[in-house]
């Protein structure tokens, strides 16, 4: 856990997957503004050190199951008030995460 001045800024929520030294889980994040947000999160080692990558953020959403079941309706209705660009910036994101998904559940 990272921590800064004694506060915890993410915890782990689930690890989906250990592969070949790769971690992929969802990180859950602290925001003062809007509450807590989660990313789906790469972990691995290069040059020896960890490194993390951000896969896709999830934001509200706890699991990427729920992220899939949510986002579609979501897009829907973000075309529905007018708000095309956000609603083509969440349908990239959906779009993303169903390919990782997909590859995840495919290669165990």
């Amino acid at each position: 856990m990272l921590q800064a001045t004694g506060e915890v800024w993410y915890t782990v929520v689930t690890v989906y997957s250990y592969y070949k030294g790769v971690n992929i889980y969802v990180r859950r994040m602290r925001s003062r503004e809007r509450g807590p947000y989660f990313q789906l999160v790469r972990s691995y080692r290069e040059g020896g050190q960890v490194k993390q990558e951000v896969l896709v953020h999830l934001g509200e959403h706890e699991t990427p199951e729920a992220a899939l079941a949510a986002w579609p309706s979501e897009i829907e209705h973000l075309r529905v008030i007018g708000r095309e660009s956000r609603a083509e910036k969440l349908e990239s994101k959906l779009t993303k995460l169903r390919k990782l998904w997909e590859r995840e559940n495919s290669s165990g």
